[in-house]
């Protein structure tokens, strides 16, 4: 090859080279700055309590010590707030398993929840990589345990020695079966994990809890159902939030008076979901896929719907007027 024709291809793998540094170069801002608003939309790690559109009261709390933890705790009083209706998710076998896997802001959206958090233990389940999880939205799994919808039991209980606890709704009050010993009547019906809390002390749980800290949703309420919590913890995301144990979990909810809690799914299925001007907000910073603030599809979810009471002071009044 002549100079001036290995010149000129020289300077054209060079053009190129420059094309496809420029390229990377773009692709990495693009990446690292979708990643960075990412970062920026969790949560501030700030301590607050407000009221809700609903009623119910939302309160942060965030940890510096023992471990760095952001908690979300809804609290429904049923003394300022009706709860109008219970929702979770139909079964749906068009694939051959128990659910098709959604997000609970889809949820919230098409039930018109006012609060809404994920719900049971499921299977299959993975992620070994960004790309390579199960399951994606609209793809089939099982829920672990005895589930309920609309008086038909639609998933066995789960032969395995450790016993799930089981939550169901029924005379406008929660409650719990174990596993394999549900009693007649039952409705609706969705199964968690450990019981955290009974008779207001908290439950005996594994030992290898205590340390093991992990984003969490769970319920609880107390003796006379006249308070409902709600609690979602972020975690998985060094330097910002890295959950708490069971044994914590449960002590926050013998702190607020609870009677009872139980342990729902947590990791990268926690989600807290609120209605805010008229439009499902995710409250906290779930992680999926190692992505802040990204949901992961679930089995099924547990809603609310509620209703502000009108104190009986302003009834006279309006009925004066």
């Amino acid at each position: 090859m002549d100079s001036p024709k290995l010149i000129k291809l020289l300077n054209s793998i060079w053009r190129f080279l420059l094309n496809l540094c420029f390229l990377l170069v773009l692709i990495l801002l693009a990446v690292g700055g979708w990643w960075l608003y990412r970062l920026a939309s969790r949560p501030s790690r700030t301590n607050i309590s407000e009221t809700l559109p609903c009623g119910a009261i939302y309160e942060k709390l965030f940890w510096k010590k023992p471990q760095l933890a952001l908690i979300h705790i809804v609290e429904i009083d049923l003394k300022k707030v009706d709860i109008q209706e219970i929702l979770t998710n139909p079964p749906d076998s068009s694939k051959g398993l128990e659910h098709l896997a959604g997000f609970t802001t889809e949820f919230a959206m098409e039930n018109e929840a006012d609060l809404a958090i994920n719900g049971s233990f499921y299977t299959p389940c993975h992620t070994h990589r960004i790309w390579d999880f199960y399951p994606q939205k609209g793809e089939p799994v099982d829920v672990f345990a005895t589930a309920v919808y609309e008086g038909v039991q639609y998933s066995e209980p789960e032969e395995k020695s450790r016993k799930r606890f089981v939550l169901y709704w029924q005379d406008k009050q929660f409650k719990l079966f174990k596993d394999g010993e549900m009693p007649e009547g039952v409705q609706y019906a969705i199964p968690g994990g450990d019981l955290l809390v009974w008779n207001g002390v908290a439950a005996k749980l594994p030992h290898r809890s205590k340390s093991s800290f992990q984003p969490r949703t769970a319920i609880g309420w107390n003796e006379a159902q006249s308070k409902i919590w709600i609690i979602v913890v972020d975690g998985r995301q060094p330097r910002y939030s890295e959950g708490v144990s069971l044994h914590q979990l449960a002590n926050l909810f013998v702190e607020r008076g609870a009677n009872q809690a139980l342990n729902l799914d947590g990791g990268g299925s926690s989600t807290l979901v609120a209605k805010m001007e008229g439009q499902p907000k995710v409250l906290n910073a779930p992680i999926h896929r190692r992505t802040p603030m990204k949901e992961r599809p679930v089995p099924n979810h547990l809603g609310f719907k509620l209703r502000r009471v009108v104190p009986h002071s302003d009834k006279l009044t309006m009925r004066k007027k």
